[in-house]
């Protein structure tokens, strides 16, 4: 479970703009951060994060190797957020906002990622067998790499 002060960092947080939060290696399981203002935190190769981010504001934030699997990420803004090798393995993105996100060899499988909007996000060696597409805005998002990159 989340510890206290964890959770105390956390709601001090939000909303606040200063100093990125580092919330490497924190215990965040079943911790319920909906809604919450987290743009540039960096949560990244945590042992357990957070089930619940619905709503959340998560732009720019450093995600990388999170382990984000089955968590609840629907209408979460994750725009320009750094989501490489992150297990997204079926979490909720539907509605989420991934435009510009990193999503490089990222785990999404079996994910839902209807009505997401993925413009210009950059799904380059993602997982995404039995991912939920329906209605996602696909538009410039990048699958592959030129042979001179």
């Amino acid at each position: 479970m989340a510890t206290e002060k964890h959770l105390k960092e956390i709601q001090a947080y939000s909303g606040a703009y200063r100093e990125p939060l580092k919330l490497n290696g924190a215990d965040l399981s079943g911790a319920n951060l909906r809604g919450l203002n987290l743009q540039w935190v960096t949560m990244g190769i945590s042992g357990a994060t957070p089930s619940n981010l619905q709503d959340a504001d998560l732009s720019g934030a450093n995600l990388y190797a999170a382990n984000l699997n089955h968590a609840h990420l629907n209408r979460a803004n994750l725009s320009n957020a750094c989501l490489v090798r992150a297990n997204l393995t079926g979490a909720d993105l539907s509605n989420a906002n991934l435009e510009g996100a990193q999503l490089t060899d990222a785990d999404l499988r079996f994910a839902n990622l209807s009505y997401a909007n993925l413009t210009g996000a950059d799904l380059y060696g993602a997982k995404i067998y039995g991912t939920q597409l329906d209605g996602a805005t696909l538009n410039g998002i990048v699958i592959s790499r030129p042979d001179n990159y």
